[in-house]
């Protein structure tokens, strides 16, 4: 197993191989190393620089601190974006308050608007009635009051229909506020699901570094269960998601004891390896925001046929895909989602 797994890193990271070649001496290879280092390039260099035929023990130590010291760097900032979503949330819950103050403003208006709206209409009615009466009285009114009287009551009506007018605009008004008012809480929805959504990300990640970290428990009983558990899933196939990111996948995979298979979605794999590949996999994950629609359907109609576990999510990153294998080995699916039997042995 450890030849197989030494030629496959060979294979993996052969260019870092080759340019660490070039160095022939042990500060040579540490100099390339710090090199690498420096500019984020990690895996293929330490594998390299830690093969390296001029190695010397006190290099390889000096190069496993480094690696210590970034791992530390690593998880205070881990530390510092959590700070940062707790002010995130802070920021959300008064930008709440904010809202809900903006809302009863907005009732107290609309309820002030409409008060005058009605008072409007019961103006208009009256002076619809005093013009029905006004017909009635027309020719009085000539012989009894001059035309100085008849342009006040003209004057008066001009009056009442401007400020009709602009009723009917500040009433427009309320219900453009109503509509903004509707589109601020369905935006505060939408933050509050994409939070969840972060939460539940970030709790599987903790909870995978502290399993990662916590070492040899001393629960054999709980121990073997988890084994077994992997077991049943002893190779889980991943159609879609972001290639670059495949080494931190397989990485994630092999550190949970699985075995990970990969297919593009047909960006350059082709589609007909789908079958072959899903029928030989004991389940599949699909991040659905990254990968082709013919893809995508036929992972669907596939593992549909060969009855097997199948969870669609969304994201690309690399905790999206930590919760997908939690999910996954814990017997979530969205197709097939009855838990696989595990498999038992006989000594």
């Amino acid at each position: 197993v450890s030849e197989t797994i030494h030629k496959y890193l060979d294979r993996l990271y052969e260019s870092h191989i080759k340019q660490f070649d070039a160095a022939k001496t042990d500060s040579e290879v540490l100099a390339l190393w710090e090199t690498c280092f420096t500019n984020g390039r990690i895996a293929g260099p330490l594998w390299a620089a830690l093969t390296h035929k001029r190695i010397s023990s006190e290099g390889r130590e000096q190069i496993h601190d480094r690696v210590h010291m970034h791992m530390h760097e690593a998880v205070a900032e881990l530390s510092a974006t959590q700070h940062r979503l707790n002010q995130a949330e802070q920021m959300l819950k008064e930008l709440a308050g904010q809202l809900e103050q903006i809302r009863e403003k907005h009732v107290q208006t609309e309820s002030r608007l409409r008060q005058q709206l009605q008072q409007a209409a019961a103006e208009i009615k009256q002076l619809q009635q005093s013009r029905r009466e006004s017909e009635t009285t027309r020719q009085r009114l000539e012989t009894l009051e001059s035309g100085q009287a008849i342009l006040r009551m003209g004057q008066r009506l001009m009056q009442l229909t401007v400020e009709n007018e602009q009723l009917q605009i500040k009433a427009a008004q309320a219900d453009d506020l109503k509509q903004s008012l509707k589109n601020a809480c369905h935006n505060l929805t939408e933050l509050y699901h994409e939070r969840d959504t972060l939460r539940v990300e970030r709790d599987t990640l903790e909870n995978l570094l502290l399993t990662l970290n916590s070492g040899s428990t001393t629960d054999t009983e709980t121990a073997d269960t988890t084994e077994t558990k992997m077991a049943a899933y002893e190779c889980i196939l991943c159609v879609g998601g972001r290639s670059t990111l495949l080494p931190q996948y397989r990485t994630l995979a092999r550190q949970l004891g699985l075995k990970l298979s990969h297919h593009d979605g047909g960006q350059e794999d082709a589609l007909s390896r789908l079958p072959e590949m899903i029928y030989g996999a004991a389940a599949v994950i699909c991040p659905t925001d990254y990968v082709s629609h013919a893809a995508y359907y036929q992972v669907k109609r596939l593992c549909r046929l060969g009855h097997k576990p199948c969870l669609l999510f969304k994201g690309t990153g690399v905790s999206s895909f930590a919760a997908a294998l939690t999910k996954i080995t814990s017997g979530q699916a969205s197709i097939n989602s009855s838990p696989v039997d595990t498999v038992e042995t006989t000594t």
